[in-house]
């Protein structure tokens, strides 16, 4: 756990590890980066990391301040190479969250197993590569659910072959697509990206009450 005030922390760890739980919170600057395959936060390749919180929803977000980079076929901040990721859960803060190569900004990296994806706060900016969303899965990678509450999100995703820049395939075959839910969308701040396919949301998209959305539905929020 990392709860710092004013600090700095810098870690570099080799090989396959399973890790339980990552937790940050606190006044505290965050620099982290993977040189390849893995995230700057969250597994290595072929590792596992159970759960993933970000701030604790009481905080100002420029409290807690996080610029993560992925590795080559890594997540930003969720699962790297061939890796597993139960969940992450973000509820503020300042994040920038750039994925590796073939990887989400936030989620599964390439060929990875990601569980569900929960924002309930923060200003987010989060990049996908190629075949990657912004929020989500990466290069033939997973993402069981993805639900969003509040904060003020820009999710970029490359050519995403229908992942979208938030979104992705829930299984190995991809034949089934995650569910994407967002609360109250007319009052969130969610800009999608412009890079090729992945400048839409997954369509399938749902409200709390079950009713499908699109892009073009949340005109107050999505640009």
């Amino acid at each position: 756990e990392l709860n710092q005030h004013g600090g700095y922390r810098e870690a570099e760890v080799n090989g396959t590890l399973k890790v339980e739980s990552i937790k940050i919170t606190g006044d505290t600057t965050i620099n982290a980066s993977s040189k390849s395959h893995g995230t700057g936060i969250g597994s290595g390749c072929h590792g596992t990391i159970g759960t993933i919180t970000i701030g604790d929803g009481t905080s100002a977000d420029n409290a807690l301040r996080i610029i993560s980079n992925g590795g080559n076929d890594g997540a930003s901040i969720g699962a790297g190479w061939a890796g597993t990721m139960d969940s992450i859960t973000i509820n503020g803060g300042t994040i920038t969250a750039n994925a590796g190569t073939q990887g989400a900004g936030i989620g599964s990296g390439y060929q990875a197993i990601g569980g569900t994806i929960t924002i309930n706060g923060g200003i987010i900016t989060s990049t996908g590569s190629t075949n990657s969303s912004g929020i989500g899965s990466g290069k033939n990678g997973t993402i069981s659910s993805i639900e969003i509450s509040g904060g003020t999100i820009t999710a970029d995703g490359g050519w995403t072959n229908d992942g979208g820049n938030i979104g992705g395939y829930t299984d190995t075959s991809g034949n089934t697509k995650a569910t994407v839910t967002i609360l109250d969308p007319s009052g969130l701040s969610i800009k999608a990206g412009e890079k090729g396919e992945g400048k839409y949301i997954t369509t399938g998209t749902k409200d709390s009450s079950g009713n499908t959305l699109y892009a073009l539905d949340m005109k107050s929020s999505i640009t």
